[in-house]
This record gives structure tokens, C-alpha cells and sequence, in this order.
């Protein structure tokens, strides 16, 4: 009986996802919107000083962007950090940038 309603619980929930989703095929140059997220994976760890500062300081606030922590909200800056291309500028929490 347990496993019945497990498994129409679970076609239920399949046909309501299902419902706002389709199978789109396109064709090689049409034109498509992405939804981006407004971080960027770090792909290394920061370089520390030997005093456990790190060794890249901010030097410039490129933009500024209003975000919710833990539904809060929260000020996010992209941070150019000096010695670093301007590529890898990331996004940090302005109260963290402060400390």
C-alpha cells in the first residue's frame, strides 16, 4: 500500500514539473536568451600573506548589486582586485569587503 502512494505521489509531482517544461530543438544560428547568474565560480584559492592576510586587496568597486542572504538583504560589490585582470573580478558582500 506504502509503495502505491509513494509512486502516484511521484507521477503527481512529475506531470506538475512536467507541465511547464517542453522539448525545444533549434537549429544552428538562432538566437537564444540565457539566464546568467550574477556570480563566477572561483576556480582557486586566494593567495595568503604569510601573516594569513590575503594578498590581493580591493582596488575599485566596478558595480553594485542588492541581493538576500538567509532573506535578509544584503549589498553585494564587484570587487577589482589589484594585481588581478579585470576578468576576475568577483562578487563579494560589502560589509565583508569592510572588515
Amino acid at each position: 500500500m506504502l509503495k502505491f502512494h509513494m509512486k502516484r505521489a511521484q507521477d503527481k509531482m512529475k506531470s506538475q514539473t512536467n507541465k511547464h517544461t517542453t522539448d525545444r530543438e533549434f537549429e544552428e544560428g538562432t538566437w537564444v536568451y540565457l539566464k546568467l547568474q550574477p556570480h563566477r565560480q572561483m576556480l582557486s584559492l586566494p593567495h595568503l600573506r604569510e601573516d594569513g592576510l590575503l594578498a590581493y586587496k580591493p582596488m575599485a568597486i566596478l558595480e553594485r548589486r542588492l541581493g538576500k542572504l538567509n532573506n535578509k538583504p544584503v549589498m553585494y560589490v564587484l570587487i577589482h582586485w589589484t594585481n588581478r585582470p579585470i576578468e576576475e573580478a568577483t562578487w563579494e558582500i560589502y560589509a565583508d569587503v569592510l572588515a
